[in-house]
């Protein structure tokens, strides 16, 4: 899983990120790259921000599930592949 340790993941101190309309546009501070956030993607980002000590996967799929009523072994493979997306572009680190 994406983040390691205890499985709780946190937003890197290495980003800085900003509303621009309905998206989140984050910026790596150490390789400049941009990414703009919005749907869902937008969602989850706002929820690991938003849980202090990071978030885990199961509190990502629960509150996909929740609002979005999406099954959780869909909601599972989407969050999985988002924080894989987002350990890779150096956005999030491990909070464990």
């Amino acid at each position: 899983m994406a983040g390691g340790g205890d499985g709780r993941v946190r937003v890197s101190d290495r980003v800085v990120a900003t509303h621009d309309g309905d998206r989140i546009v984050v910026v790596n501070l150490d390789t400049s790259d941009l990414i703009a956030l919005d749907g869902t993607a937008r969602y989850l980002w706002e929820a690991i921000g938003a849980r202090e000590g990071g978030a885990t996967v199961d509190d990502l799929v629960a509150a996909v599930t929740a609002d979005f009523g999406v099954e959780p072994g869909e909601a599972l493979a989407d969050v999985e592949a988002f924080l894989a997306a987002l350990a890779q572009a150096g956005l999030t680190v491990s909070a464990g």
